[in-house]
Order: C-alpha cells, then structure tokens, then sequence
C-alpha cells in the first residue's frame, strides 16, 4: 500500500516523537550493530543529530500520527566527533555487555572507532573526488510494517533537498556489500557505487552528485 500521499516529513524533535524512532529503529534493524547497544545508546545517537548544527535529521510520519520513518546526515567527517561525544556512554554499555566483544563484526567497527578517534581517517568525499562539501547519509529507517511503500524514496527525496538547501554538492553512504536489498534500494533512488574495490563482507560507498541530480 502506497501511504506517501499523506506522509509528513519533518525536522526531529526531542520529545515523544525520539522514543517512537528508537523502537523503529529496533523494528527496522533488528539484529545490527548499534541495536545490540540498547534503547539508551539510540537515543543519545539519534539526539547527537538534532542538537548538532548543520546535521539534517527527519521524520516520516502518516496520517495517523504514527512514525513511520527516519533519516540522519551529517558532514562528511562527522564520525570522530560523534564518537568523542558518545565516548562514555558507549563504553559504559559495552562494558556491560562483555559478550558483544565476540561478535567480530561489532569489534571491527569499535576498533575502527577507536582509530578514527586518535587519528580521523581520509575524507571519503576527497579520496573518492567528489565535489565538496559533502555529507554523509548515516541512517535511514522505515517501519518493516510500510516497507515497499516508497516512504525511503521520500526520505531520500527529503534528505537531497535539505542538503541542497545546506549548500552541499554531493552525499555519501556506507553499506555492507553482503546488503543486497539496501544497495537495490539506493541504486534505484539514483545512488552509484564509488568504491573502487568490492571485497566481501567490507563496507561500500554509494554516492550521489547533487549539482547535476
């Protein structure tokens, strides 16, 4: 059922509209990484994006007032600050949850982290030639019950012209290359592959050029 005639998209607000994201975002990626870190950590995330200047965070919501999706951007090298910002957060809940340090892909992305944090890496819109200034599309999520209902091609929509209106010239994203249903979705909504290298099981980067979209 398409539902995106009387959707409503919207800046997120802190309030009872964050709680309902951080069950959607449960919803929509159950079993991934950053769940695994609770209700608590999501909300400190989600809440770093709306009081961050320059950062673009959205909510789908339908005719029901019910919250249906969500999307989170922010410039490109945003990933050391976030990390600094939530440091003692996530550490306490990873210290609580010893057990999560077995699963190798989460251990992967703390050390990455932890990397990033001492010594940021490369900016991925200048190791990949891409116009400048660039955002990162970090997060997008639609409820599993309005999935195929092209609420994400609103969201898409919606982050592409509040980038626009921010003075971006392109947008970037990471998804791992295992992400067959993800990567279909964004090369449909105009998304191109710009990694150079594609190794199983590693993080891609799809690009979208919004000078010319």
């Amino acid at each position: 059922m398409d539902v995106t005639e009387n959707l409503t998209i919207a800046s997120i607000a802190e309030g009872n509209a964050l709680d309902d994201i951080v069950e959607l975002h449960l919803d929509a990626f159950a079993g991934y990484l950053n769940t695994l870190l609770g209700r608590g950590y999501l909300k400190s995330f989600i809440t770093w994006f709306i009081r961050n200047k320059g950062t673009i965070a959205l909510v789908a919501i339908d005719d029901h007032q019910k919250v249906v999706g969500y999307a989170l951007c922010a410039p490109v090298g945003y990933s050391a600050r976030l990390t600094r910002d939530l440091f003692w957060g996530t550490a306490i809940r990873i210290a609580t949850r010893p057990w999560l340090m077995w699963n190798g892909r989460f251990r992967g992305r703390v050390v990455e982290r932890i990397k990033n944090l001492i010594r940021p890496r490369e900016n991925p819109s200048q190791a990949l030639e891409l116009p400048e200034p660039s955002m990162s599309l970090v997060a997008i999520g639609v409820a599993s019950a309005n999935r195929r209902s092209k609420i994400g091609q609103c969201l898409i929509q919606a982050v592409e012209s509040r980038a626009r209106s921010l003075h971006m010239r392109s947008l970037v994203l990471s998804v791992y290359e295992d992400a067959t249903a993800a990567r279909r979705f964004y090369e449909q909504c105009g998304w191109r592959l710009c990694s150079s290298v594609v190794l199983p099981g590693v993080l891609l980067r799809y690009c979208r050029l919004l000078d010319d979209a």
